[in-house]
């Protein structure tokens, strides 16, 4: 038998993900559709055929709990997502096959959520339009609700951009056949058109919508589905806002999709059809780019993102992207809603226009535009905190702004000569070493612009040429000239998570403040925050404690208290609590507590300090202090930012814990609800955060004794975590470690033992056996066993955990004894003479043992 061809590394690792989505299909009880997985990949059919059939041979299928629908045969599960679960089901009596989508029962937390669903289901009742998949009945069955409506086959567009992505190609190397749709334009027609009337089709949907007062509010590439034609379908209205009747989101709530959501949604603000434009906006992004506009490490990073930045150029990560289309994509995603498309029919009409070669209505921006946007979303008070932000801030206009201020300065210390001739002289000389400093560094941003041809970009030039230009412009500037714009590069490459280059220029521009005969003050300590920041960053704790200690006097010293100094304070406070240093990071945030009081005692304390004091508080024990400190916190923060702003989220999820430690369960429970409900709101299901608070609302459950509910929420955590964690997640073996315990309390052994099971072989498959935890999950696992009835079993893994905890010096006495004890306790249930002998033996010698150590 020849050997098979070797795959290039892109097919190969998109095989491997392939094989890994099966056994989880099959494992689930679904069947696999390979045609419609390859997509235009058929080349690869013979590989995918031999990994379908190693995963049946590798795979145990979950028995499916199959639901019933009156009227309804049920045909198979097609999907799943943050709202519901979606079957292909026929209608008895019409013959007729449709998708049923379903709220499960243990996802209804609340009234909110059904209230949420059931007008997912009105609102698109409503809406007639050939992009919109319409809805034929809704009903509920069991205290399920479920609406069905149009079947139609497809793929969706997220599942398209992951196939083209797979493909490993340069976007400018995508055509139309790429995406494997037979669309009704000819074949030679180029892959940036077809986005451009997949994007302008779905714009007509959503200009029907909005007409009849409906707006979607989540719309992305996975709520947009394909048809064989080609034709784009909009669905999943979960998020749907209906502008008349009742509000069920108020002002200041956050919904949606973290990489698509608006502005104004990420800050928790009124929405409008605005919204909608940005987020299909983003959608046209992606497909031009194959890239997301708005990244970031968590939730929160991407709504800043969303919020602060400018997404790059999509011209510049695709060559074929023509001028027009880029500019309709980005007038689309502009930050403020007045500035973009009034409506979405101008969006499908501009859409329209590029389609047809007409010019289009849409003006570009260019990069004195987007800085002066850039600047308004973050005011600068003086020049040198302007130039402090990030990059583009400093701008030629602004800078020449900030020079003929400085020649005010000097008029009015002329005019004060008379009273104090040597006071007005030097300040006269201050304004004047001020204007020449901003006029120097106009001209620097002046001739980098200049440099930069329309050939190359022109004003379109994206952030990355900018940094690079400026950074080769100022090498030859004097120290007071280059060392803000130092400072700028360095925050801006740490702001890009681009850490080399953020050291390399933070440190030179400290360097330089450092060689000057009176540095100023202020912009010398932002530097050193940047540095401390960029150290916690790269896990320099070390480093970054004596940086932040030392930084910290520095600012006390000099009596300032300012953002820089809260932000070192709690990076600083951060550290020593993640090192269970806590005695020190509370006698540091009281200190700097007492500072702002005597540095600026109108402020109200900083809710950031606050907040930290309460982790500190309860590290120690101290609950009713750490209650206190986070009440006001959080009360601080809803005033500044609302209540769901993932600040004080955070902060509560915070105080339902420590008020579950000091004993209160009934308030813990009510602030745990609360909090879940937020995550979801604002998060969405499918986040860590949200998943580890559904975890602990289960805990809150099994303290106020309802077992019952609290199995049902840690099942609800379980299933949400396989849906959205990776596979070997920590969090995974614990919920499920929790969920084998709260069943083993109703006495259902044998799912407790299936539970526990998984446990173990997440743990194994992160730690290996010889792990404290590794072994906890082999010791659990044979109590759930004995109780289960299963001793060969039960001893089988106390065996594996004994022999383990020889490896293993760090084991915890007491789970050593605890194995010994209960293997003794099994033979001695078993009757099995000769083995509990030995076990009672070796107990009784390590237990002398241990006695003679202590």
């Amino acid at each position: 038998m020849n050997a098979p061809e070797e795959l290039p590394p892109a097919d190969q690792r998109w095989l491997d993900e392939l094989f890994g989505g099966f056994v989880q299909t099959l494992t689930e009880g679904r069947n696999v559709d390979l045609t419609h997985v390859l997509g235009e990949r058929i080349d690869l059919l013979p590989r995918a055929q031999e990994l379908l059939e190693l995963a049946r041979q590798v795979t145990v299928r979950r028995p499916v709990e199959a639901p019933h629908f009156a009227g309804y045969e049920l045909v198979s599960e097609i999907g799943r997502g943050g709202m519901g679960r979606v079957y292909c089901v026929r209608h008895l009596e019409l013959g007729r096959i449709e998708a049923l989508k379903t709220l499960p029962a243990q996802w209804l937390i609340g009234d909110r959520a059904r209230t949420r669903f059931e007008r997912e289901a009105r609102a698109v009742a409503r809406l007639q339009h050939p992009s919109i998949i319409p809805i034929y009945d809704v009903g509920e069955c069991g205290g399920v609700p479920y609406f069905t409506m149009e079947f139609v086959k497809g793929r969706t567009l997220a599942g398209v951009l992951d196939g083209l992505r797979g493909l490993g190609k340069e976007t400018k190397q995508l055509t139309a056949e790429s995406v494997g749709t037979e669309t009704a334009q000819p074949k030679s027609s180029s892959y940036v058109k077809l986005a451009a009337r997949i994007i302008r089709d779905v714009a007509r949907a959503l200009a029907h919508a909005h007409e009849e007062g409906v707006i979607h509010r989540d719309v992305k590439p996975s709520n947009i589905l394909l048809r064989p034609d080609g034709l784009p379908m909009l669905f999943d209205f979960g998020l749907a806002s209906m502008e008349t009747g009742d509000a069920l989101t108020l002002t200041g709530e956050f919904l949606g999709t973290p990489h698509y959501v608006s502005p104004e949604q990420a800050a928790g603000q009124h929405v409008t059809a605005s919204t909608d434009i940005f987020s299909l906006g983003t959608t046209l992004y992606e497909m031009l780019t194959l890239e997301r506009p708005f990244i970031g490490a968590t939730t929160q990073d991407i709504l800043r993102a969303v919020q602060q930045r400018e997404p790059r150029m999509p011209s510049q990560l695709n060559g074929d992207v023509p001028r027009d289309l880029e500019t309709i994509c980005l007038t689309a995603l502009a930050k403020e809603p007045q500035r973009r498309y009034p409506s979405a029919a101008a969006f499908a009409d501009d859409l329209d226009r590029f389609l047809d070669g007409h010019p289009v209505l849409a003006r570009s921006v260019g990069t004195i535009e987007r800085t002066w946007r850039l600047m308004r979303r973050h005011p600068a008070v003086t020049s040198t905190v302007l130039l402090s932000t990030l990059l583009l801030i400093g701008t030629p206009s602004a800078l020449f702004w900030q020079a003929r201020g400085a020649n005010i300065e000097i008029q009015a210390a002329l005019d004060e000569a008379e009273a104090s001739r040597t006071i007005a002289l030097e300040e006269k000389q201050n304004a004047e070493n001020e204007r020449d400093l901003a006029q120097e560094i106009t001209d620097v941003f002046e001739n980098m612009f200049d440099s930069i041809k329309l050939e190359n970009g022109g004003r379109d030039a994206r952030i990355f040429e900018v940094l690079d230009a400026l950074a080769t412009d100022i090498e030859s500037l004097r120290p007071e000239v280059r060392a803000p714009l130092e400072a700028t590069l360095g925050r801006s490459y740490l702001e890009l998570s681009m850490y080399a280059e953020a050291e390399l220029h933070l440190n030179s521009a400290l360097s330089l403040y450092a060689s000057m005969p009176r540095p100023p003050l202020a912009e010398d300590l932002a530097v050193r925050t940047s540095i401390v920041t960029l150290q916690n960053h790269l896990g320099q704790f070390d480093k970054a404690i004596q940086g932040g200690s030392d930084l910290l006097r520095a600012f006390e010293q000099a009596g300032l208290f300012n953002e820089d100094y809260v932000r070192t304070l709690a990076s600083q406070s951060d550290t020593l609590l993640g090192l269970s240093r806590a005695p020190e990071a509370l006698d540091l945030l009281i200190a700097g507590l007492a500072h702002q009081r005597l540095v600026a005692p109108q402020e109200p304390p900083s809710p950031t300090l606050q907040h930290n004091l309460g982790r500190a508080y309860a590290e120690l024990g101290r609950f009713a202090d750490s209650i206190a400190q986070l009440e006001l916190a959080r009360t601080r923060l809803i005033e500044m930012r609302g209540p769901n702003h993932p600040d004080p989220i955070a902060t509560l999820i915070l105080l339902a814990q420590v008020t579950k430690e000091s004993g209160d369960i009934a308030k813990a429970g009510a602030l745990t609800q609360s909090a879940m409900q937020s995550c979801i709101a604002h998060f969405g299901e499918e986040d860590l955060i949200t998943i580890t608070v559904a975890h602990n609302l289960a805990g809150i459950r099994d303290a106020e004794g309802d077992v019952d509910e609290a199995v049902r929420q840690e099942q609800y955590a379980a299933e949400l975590a396989e849906r959205a964690l990776p596979e070997l997640h920590p969090l995974k073996g614990y919920i499920y470690e929790v969920l084998a315990t709260l069943l083993s309390k109703l006495e259902r052994h044998d799912e407790a033992v299936t539970a526990q099971e998984r446990s173990l072989s997440v743990r194994q498959g992160i730690y290996g056996e010889a792990h404290p935890l590794t072994i906890q999950a082999h010791f659990f696992l044979s109590r759930r066993a004995f109780h289960a009835k299963d001793f060969e079993r039960a001893e089988s893994e106390l065996l594996l955990a004994r022999d383990a905890l020889h490896e293993v010096p760090e084991a915890s006495d007491a789970l050593v004894r605890a194995t010994l004890s209960d293997l003794a306790f099994l033979y001695r249930t078993t009757g099995d003479q000769a083995k509990l002998a030995a076990a009672e033996a070796a107990f009784d010698e390590w237990t002398a043992a241990e006695d003679k150590a202590e």
